[in-house]
């Protein structure tokens, strides 16, 4: 499991940028994250699109990327699923 993302502060906003998320993290946060919670935030003349406050991101980090990456280690992997699909012919 990856690290938890430092925050970046911006004129007092806490926020994390989805872009610079680890790639484990990235898909299943854009996932759980519901789109009204993502912010555009202009910084030095550039809008950054994919802004989301810290605090959601370290909601999610502490109470449900946990749970996600249990999951995906429990996963029986592809090319061993055969051996476990078992069916009785009757």
């Amino acid at each position: 499991m990856s690290e938890k993302v430092t925050e970046d502060i911006y004129r007092g906003i806490h926020f994390i940028r989805i872009s610079n998320l680890p790639n484990d993290q990235k898909d299943y946060f854009e996932q759980w994250l519901s789109p009204d919670k993502v912010i555009k935030i202009l910084i030095d003349k550039q809008i950054s699109h994919d802004c989301v406050q810290y605090h959601h991101y370290k909601n999610w980090y502490d109470n449900v990327f946990p749970v996600v990456n249990k999951r995906e280690k429990a996963r029986i992997p592809a090319d061993n699923e055969a051996l476990y699909n078992l069916s009785v012919d009757k």
